[in-house]
């Protein structure tokens, strides 16, 4: 869920019209909902984004292309805006992407690797950046450790996918 703005609600950035700062706002302050800031261009926290111990990682928030008739153009549907709503999807794309590689893993384990991988900001900063190729190799890695956890099926299967993603890897590459 995202982490909602600094600004108490209002991402437009006029800080003139900013209600009360709060940390993290609900449903991302749950304890079992991973709580997505935004981060700019640089891998940073974003002026606008919500910060603090709830927050467990950042992806990109600043500056999105997205379907937005309200501030882009409305004949087209696209519209560049800003916001942790724009920064929730990577999150939900890149967990996407985890469990079509490990369908066997519960949220915990998709918690630990996404902030486990994440590239950390400066200044001892305990969130970090979204790193979705990090993310993704870890869960290979596990599953490397991990294949007698299913039937021999399973195995058999998982075995097969990753040769096939390291496969792919390798062509990307070359």
């Amino acid at each position: 869920a995202d982490g909602g703005s600094a600004d108490g609600g209002s991402a437009d950035g006029d800080l003139n019209n900013a209600l009360p700062k709060f940390s993290v706002m609900y449903p991302a302050r749950y304890p079992e909902v991973i709580a997505v800031g935004a981060s700019n261009a640089y891998g940073r926290l974003a002026t606008f984004s919500n910060f603090g111990d709830e927050i467990d990682i950042l992806a990109p928030g600043a500056n999105i292309l997205s379907v937005d008739i309200t501030n882009g153009d409305a004949m087209k549907g696209l519209g560049i805006t800003s916001g942790t709503s724009m920064a929730v999807p990577y999150v939900t794309a890149a967990v996407a992407m985890m469990l079509a590689v490990d369908p066997d893993m519960n949220s915990e384990e998709i918690r630990e690797i996404l902030t486990g991988t994440a590239h950390l900001m400066a200044g001892g900063s305990t969130v970090g950046d979204l790193n979705l190729v990090a993310a993704l190799e870890e869960v290979i890695f596990r599953l490397g450790d991990n294949a007698s956890r299913g039937d021999n099926s399973k195995k058999h299967y998982r075995k097969r996918l990753k040769a096939k993603i390291k496969a792919a890897r390798r062509a990307a590459l070359n």
